[in-house]
This record gives C-alpha cells, sequence and structure tokens, in this order.
C-alpha cells in the first residue's frame, strides 16, 4: 500500500523573515500595515518580494486581533451592472491589493443598510460611489468613511473625491457647437444624485446661447427608456440636430430611437454621450463621448480611507473622445 505524498509545509512569517534577514515582527508590520513609517519603503518592498517568492499570506485573523482591523473595505456603488463602476470597483481592488486589504462590493444599497454596515465597525473603512441621496442618509459612525464622484460640501463628510463633471459638459457642448449644432437635444437622468445634478448645471452653464430642448430619462428603465425619451425629441416639429446624453446607455436609445424612425446618425441626427463605456465602441458608428478616470476614482478612494492624514489627491482630468457619432450640420 503506498503511502500519500506529504504536502509542502506551508511557508510561514518566520520563513520570510529568515530570508529576509529582519524579524518577524517587522515582516508582520510591513504586510498587514504598509501605512506605518516603521518600516522603510526599501525594506518594505523586499519582504513584500519574498513572500511573493514564496507564497506566504499572513493570517486576516490574527493580523486582526492584533490591529483592531479587520482588513475589509466597502465599496457601495448604485449599480454594479454599469461598465463604470465597474472599472472603479478595478481600481479599488488593485490598491486595495496593494496595501494588503480586500474590497467587498455593495450594489445598490439603502442608506439605512450602508449605514448598518459602517457604524457596526464591519470594515476598516467605506468607499461611496456616485451615492444617490438615500445612501447618505443615517449615522455613518466612526468608521473612516470617503466618498467618490460626489458632493464635496456633504455634511458630516471631510474626505470626498470629485469628477470634474463640468469640464466634461463643456467639452462636449463645445465639440457641438464648433460643429454648428444650435439646436440641441438634451437627455437627463431623473436619478436623485449629485453626479447627475452636476451635469445639468453644468449643462445649462455651458448651453446658454443654445436652442435647448430636454427629455428626462429613467435609468431603472434601461435602453427602452432612454428610446422613449428620445423618441419624444425626434418626433418634435423642429428636432434637434445633437442629442447630449447623460451616460452612455442613454445614448444607445438615440440609436434605437434614430432607427425606428429611419433616420440616420450622424446624417440626420448627431449623438453624444458621456462614460466612455465599451458600449460607446460597441455601437455603430462609435460613439464620440466624455472618459472619466474611473479607475483612478477607485483607486484614489482606497488610497484616502487607508491614510486619512493623507491629503486627497485629484484624478485625472476628463478628455473627450471623437468617434464618429456626430458631424457638422447640414445647412439648408
Amino acid at each position: 500500500m503506498s503511502e500519500s505524498p506529504e504536502r509542502p509545509a506551508r511557508p510561514t512569517g518566520h520563513d520570510v523573515a529568515a530570508r529576509a534577514g529582519v524579524s518577524q515582527a517587522t515582516v508582520s508590520l510591513a504586510l498587514s500595515d504598509p501605512s506605518s513609517t516603521r518600516v522603510s519603503a526599501a525594506t518594505r518592498a523586499r519582504i513584500v518580494q519574498i513572500a511573493d517568492e514564496l507564497g506566504y499570506r499572513p493570517q486576516r485573523a490574527g493580523r486582526a486581533l492584533r490591529l483592531g482591523r479587520t482588513g475589509l473595505l466597502l465599496l457601495a456603488v448604485p449599480d454594479v451592472r454599469s461598465t463604470f463602476f465597474a472599472r472603479v470597483l478595478h481600481g479599488a481592488q488593485r490598491a486595495a491589493e496593494e496595501a494588503g486589504a480586500s474590497v467587498v462590493l455593495a450594489s445598490g444599497w439603502s442608506g439605512r443598510q450602508v449605514s448598518e454596515a459602517v457604524a457596526g465597525a464591519r470594515f476598516d473603512g467605506a468607499i461611496l460611489c456616485s451615492p444617490t441621496d438615500g445612501m447618505l442618509r443615517g449615522d455613518l459612525g466612526a468608521t473612516p468613511v470617503v466618498l467618490v464622484d460626489a458632493d464635496p460640501h456633504t455634511s458630516g463628510v471631510e474626505r470626498v473625491i470629485t469628477l470634474d463633471v463640468a469640464e466634461g459638459m463643456n467639452l462636449l457642448v463645445s465639440h457641438a457647437r464648433r460643429l454648428g449644432h444650435v439646436r440641441v437635444g438634451r437627455l437627463e437622468s431623473s436619478i436623485a444624485s449629485h453626479t447627475f445634478r452636476a451635469r445639468q448645471l453644468a449643462f445649462d452653464v455651458a448651453a446658454q446661447d443654445l436652442d435647448v430642448v430636454r427629455a428626462p430619462v429613467d435609468l431603472e428603465q434601461g435602453v427602452s427608456g432612454s428610446a422613449a425619451a428620445a423618441g419624444f425629441l425626434l418626433d418634435l416639429p423642429d428636432p434637434p440636430t445633437v442629442i447630449l446624453c447623460d451616460d452612455d446607455v442613454i445614448a444607445a436609445g438615440v440609436y434605437h430611437a434614430a432607427r425606428a424612425r429611419g433616420l440616420s446618425i450622424p446624417g440626420d441626427v448627431g449623438v453624444l454621450g458621456m462614460d466612455d463605456s465599451p458600449t460607446a465602441r460597441l455601437l455603430d458608428p462609435p460613439l464620440s463621448t466624455i472618459s472619466f478616470p474611473a479607475e483612478d476614482l477607485g483607486a484614489g478612494g482606497v488610497r484616502a480611507v487607508l491614510d486619512t492624514a493623507a491629503p486627497v489627491a485629484a484624478v485625472a482630468p476628463p478628455r473627450i473622445v471623437i468617434r464618429g457619432s456626430v458631424t457638422r450640420v447640414r445647412v439648408g
């Protein structure tokens, strides 16, 4: 009867310490508290490299007992089905992994649920992304909280990372104006949140000299809802020559409405979006849109919540991605 081969011994913190030439306490501190200044950057980098080579992972339970931490961060987003929030999650996970932490995702949580999770000290910190008004109700307790893509004047939250939504909308309106569009359609999200209010306010300022017609869109209805709203604009006696949309999903609805009426894009009507989601590249013709640094937003939120003493870093500015969905307005 053959004996089963023995499993190789699991690497320990002692193994890492022996190879790095440091104490086991130094290994523990370097891997469990990346923000600590008690371990030099060079020593920490060497320890992390050796730990990776050996396949060593510190025990989360032991680390939590020593530091009073769980190593878990809450990232709450309105809807994970949005590719924008998927990109935020990707950036947050990358930054958390670098810091030895993990991200727990919550999608579409109510204000009460967020409040209970954060105030219950189940997390070392919470990042609330593009929060709706309801998500900001309730006591957030003593757990560090960072808001991203949110109102910088939110009461009770000191650390907020904002997107330059106004600049993004200025880029869209300026592009439409350069191409000679004066009769402009506007599809606005009806979701009660700072990010969409900021888009609407920025548009109102940037488009004061334009002839604007508007329609609200319920994003909960998806493309069908935005197609219905776009249809209202396209059926007007004097329809707009270009339609500016709050995001790329809304813009996709314009494509549906235009095709249903035998209209061409951009020949009969131009379309502009925001967020530069994969949808923008899959549409025919591809959608001109605004690209926001979603990954930077997630990473910045994690760094800000882990190091509450450091200043909040600004994310990269938005940029316009010009594709084929809008052209110069036809005269005559």
